[in-house]
């Protein structure tokens, strides 16, 4: 029988399986709604009916539709190795070697049934040398096989939730979820959303110790991605993890301007880190997130505008100063975000900004022992009031120098030379902008309002708002309630437009409305039932003594 619409591949199912016993099997459901469509209610089929439903994503597993939610386990090795051999038999090779090579194929694949599979199929004909040969490649490049078929879980994912996954098995495998989340909220990407989507699909998980943790073969699926079709081309690559990747770099490319890398985590060895690395660093205009561990320039250069940079981590670096001689007006608010992450990576940030704690440390406990040392304190602040006076010109360094000034003075003593009132006005409205919730407003259309108004004085200040950010900002700023709608926005791809976002929630807080309107009202309906019968009883005659 032939089906073309679901509304009559709905009714054929309910009318074939009425009253009867059934095993069905939803194999690889992606949608709800295909679980919805093929098998809709319990009493669409008999007693003792068993409705098995498999799925990548643990949020399909509605409570109120499946009863009993099962996580399917790695094997263990005794598993995998019956399930390797099956699919790979012996086929003549010394016992020896066959079983120690099918343990390093076990090891590799970690349990995984689908990489045993496809590992197994594939070296089933093959002798001892080849066995070695692939083991060998293995280490070096996935299978392609197993990787497309994991990558399906990463197709399936929004925007900002690809970016989340790929940072992650790059740069955070094995890193503080904590610490890691103030990264990402720093570059908009609003992650609590994110995370829990990459949670419920099984790509990542939450060790007991709060670190983020994922499978081997995930883990190199992500950095299959991001090689994507140009392997042997790391300036080609969107993220960059090996210290000999952004050394063939330098090596092949370092006077090309850059616009695809936007992360860097690289650990030099001694001796290792080359003198031209600043220059390249400056060719690279999209980076948002940089790492070095041993950086042994004293300086960034004086042309490197990180635009985007939200991150500046530094360990055991030679860095004295963020770059010689003075920024012009036009890069004023890129110096002060880049002078301001590297006193957050040293934690020093309230020396310039007193008010702020460093994200690791509340403001009310900030500096408990450091404040009991007076002197270690000013110190610190002469330390950064240096690294403020050799960022500037001679001209600025006459102009602001004063006796016994803090690093707090000279600040704002740049602050009030540089920022003309549009600026001001500019930091002003970003600020606001950032910071708009619904929840201090009465309706949905006043906060996508004031969203938009904000976007819109933004613009004439010369910092427009593209539409994805205003978007975003949207979702960011919803809340608890809407938090459904909120993961279906920002899972789009691409992102809707602000005005489709803005019906698309309007039209969820009138469906919300009517909903708890027929709760209330259903619910004084009862009470008023309630109280006439108890009217009612006070008015009947007493009871007839027997």
């Amino acid at each position: 029988m032939e089906v073309n619409r679901v509304d009559e591949g709905r009714r054929f199912i309910k009318s074939r399986f009425f009253r009867k016993k059934v095993l069905i099997v939803l194999d690889d459901i992606g949608h709800l709604d295909q679980v919805k469509a093929l098998a809709g209610s319990h009493d669409w089929f008999g007693d003792g009916s068993r409705i098995i439903i498999t799925t990548r994503d643990n949020n399909l597993l509605d409570a109120r539709i499946v009863n009993v939610v099962y996580d399917v386990c790695l094997l263990s090795e005794d598993e995998a190795i019956k399930l390797f051999h099956k699919h790979a038999p012996r086929h003549g090779m010394p016992v020896e070697e066959y079983e120690m090579l099918s343990k390093e194929v076990v090891s590799y694949a970690g349990g995984l049934p689908l990489a045993l599979k496809v590992l197994g199929s594939f070296l089933r004909d093959k002798d001892t040398s080849e066995w070695k040969s692939a083991l060998a490649r293995l280490r070096e490049i996935p299978n392609s096989e197993v990787v497309e078929k994991l990558k399906i879980s990463y197709d399936g994912l929004g925007p900002i939730e690809k970016e989340l996954f790929l940072d992650i098995a790059c740069f955070f495998r094995g890193k503080k979820k904590d610490e890691a989340m103030g990264i990402f909220d720093a570059c908009g990407f609003h992650p609590i959303i994110g995370m829990k989507v990459l949670i419920q699909k099984s790509l990542i998980t939450v060790s007991e110790e709060g670190t983020f943790e994922m499978h081997d073969l995930i883990e190199e699926m992500g950095h299959y991605i991001v090689r994507g079709e140009n392997p042997k081309n790391p300036e080609k690559h969107s993220r960059i993890w090996q210290t000999e990747d952004i050394l063939n770099i330098i090596a092949v490319d370092s006077m090309k301007e850059n616009d695809i890398i936007e992360a860097l985590n690289i650990t030099f060895s001694e001796g290792e880190c080359p003198p031209s690395l600043p220059k390249v660093l400056a060719n690279m205009k999209e980076l948002r997130w940089i790492w070095f561990y041993r950086y042994k320039a004293t300086s960034f250069p004086r042309d490197f505008q990180p635009m985007n940079l939200c991150y500046l981590g530094l360990e055991r670096c030679s860095l004295e100063q963020l770059w010689k001689g003075y920024k012009d007006f036009g890069q004023y608010t890129s110096w002060v975000e880049l002078f301001k992450i590297y006193c957050r990576a040293h934690d020093v940030i309230h020396h310039i900004i007193p008010a702020e704690a460093t994200p690791s440390e509340p403001a009310a406990d900030k500096g408990k022992d450091k404040a009991d040392d007076p002197a270690l304190q000013k110190r610190l602040d002469s330390i950064v009031l240096q690294w403020i006076y050799g960022t500037i010109s001679k001209d600025l360094l006459i102009t602001i120098l004063k006796p016994n000034s803090t690093a707090a003075q000279a600040w704002k003593a740049l602050e009030n030379i540089f920022i003309d009132s549009k600026l001001s006005r500019a930091l002003y409205l970003e600020n606001k902008f950032n910071n708009v919730r619904l929840e201090s407003f009465s309706n949905v259309s006043a906060y996508c309002q004031e969203l938009k108004i904000l976007s819109d004085q933004l613009t004439n200040v010369d910092a427009p708002v593209s539409n994805d950010r205003l978007v975003l900002q949207l979702i960011n700023g919803l809340g608890d309630r809407y938090e459904s709608l909120a993961t279906m926005l920002q899972q789009s791809t691409p992102l809707p437009d602000f005005y489709t976002a803005r019906s698309k929630l309007i039209l969820e807080e009138t469906r919300k409305n009517q909903s708890s309107k027929i709760s209330t009202d259903a619910e004084a309906a009862l009470n008023t039932q309630t109280t006439a019968a108890t009217t009612d009883r006070r008015h009947l005659p007493p009871p007839i003594d027997q």
